[in-house]
């Protein structure tokens, strides 16, 4: 039997979140669709969803609720007060 712990087969890698990318799934965990993300930010909406799509990826997660999750819990975000 192994005595590894429960995902620590995962890539534990380090993962690091431009101050956008932490921003943009910020808003989301909040809440946020991504075109009103767009609308806050002053930003395309194509654009937020491109860089979501590719904080998703890095996180591995299955969808955007999954990287809110996953972010929260690697303390990548902030959870409101």
């Amino acid at each position: 039997m192994s005595s590894k712990m429960p995902h620590e087969h995962r890539q534990t890698r380090e993962i690091v979140l431009s101050d956008r990318e932490r921003h943009y799934l910020g808003l989301v965990a909040r809440g946020k669709h991504p075109s009103h993300v767009a609308l806050i930010t002053g930003t395309d909406e194509a654009e937020v969803k491109d860089t979501l799509e590719r904080v998703r990826n890095r996180l591995g997660a299955a969808n955007l609720l999954n990287a809110v999750s996953i972010a929260l819990l690697r303390g990548l975000i902030e959870q409101d007060a």
